[in-house]
């Protein structure tokens, strides 16, 4: 499980081949070009310019060569796949940025871009590489949930993983009942004072809580029904303070359903006696 991250020379960024590359945005990488093992590929990140009066700016650069026959489709796959999986583990709002393919691997760059983030002491103890299509979908959608940023869309995203996992229906409900105090103790440094806030109808149990004012009241719009309301103030500030709540519950669930172990279950797994 452990990552193999290896420094490697940039004559390789002008080796012909069939290379998919994109942006990348939101994280800090080497200021030297570097190679990840990741799902049996090899997986290169290349540090980007900060603009100056020498140069454009560039995104860091992520590129993937692969044999001639995978399709652009399956390239760009993998790509986010990647993504997906440091996002997972680094909870870091990571975007690929103008995804392309072409012989040589090619920068991106950006006119209202200015700044990069640079870490010489880049590290990753591990990236999960799953294989069931509904495992790689939640990691999708949880990296999507952190580009948001509208907390009420952002809860919307992570509840995604919760339908995923549970459905719309009652077993949702039961599983949020049950899970309630688990999802508390997940992350306890953020949510061990939470408690949800006067919603459009009071005195509703936790499942419902969640389910009508908080997914369906961003879901759907209606004069009948719990709606959220982008200028109310009040619903504002409840979308905020809900949304630890809601993607821990988003969290809980890839590590506990779909099985995928955070950075923090790996790092005291590799230290335990």
């Amino acid at each position: 499980m452990s990552i193999r991250i290896r420094k490697v020379d940039e004559e390789i960024f002008y080796e012909r081949g069939n290379w998919s590359t994109a942006g990348l945005k939101g994280i800090a990488i080497p200021t030297y070009p570097i190679a990840i093992d990741f799902s049996g590929n090899q997986i290169f990140l290349k540090p980007g310019n900060a603009r100056s009066p020498d140069h454009h700016f560039t995104f860091h650069t992520v590129a993937h060569r692969c044999p001639p026959e995978v399709s652009l489709h399956d390239q760009h796959n993998v790509i986010c796949e990647f993504a997906n999986a440091v996002s997972w583990i680094k909870e870091l709002p990571i975007e690929v940025v103008d995804f392309t393919g072409s012989d040589l691997p090619t920068s991106v760059g950006s006119i209202f871009e200015t700044t990069l983030g640079f870490n010489d002491d880049f590290f990753i103890e591990y990236l999960p590489e799953p294989t069931e299509r509904s495992v790689k979908l939640a990691l999708a959608i949880y990296r999507e949930g952190q580009l948001l940023n509208i907390p009420a869309y952002q809860c919307l995203s992570y509840f995604r993983i919760l339908n995923l996992a549970y459905g719309r229906g009652g077993k949702l409900k039961q599983w949020i009942r049950d899970h309630y105090e688990m999802v508390r103790d997940y992350w306890p440094h953020r949510l061990h004072d939470w408690m949800p806030l006067n919603s459009q109808t009071p005195k509703q149990s936790i499942e419902n809580y969640f389910i009508s004012s908080n997914r369906c009241a961003v879901a759907h719009a209606s004069d009948n029904e719990p709606t959220i309301d982008p200028n109310d103030l009040n619903d504002l500030q409840r979308m905020r303070h809900d949304l630890p709540f809601v993607k821990a519950m988003a969290a809980y669930t890839i590590e506990h359903t779909f099985l995928v172990p955070s950075a923090q279950t790996i790092f005291r797994r590799r230290r335990s006696p």
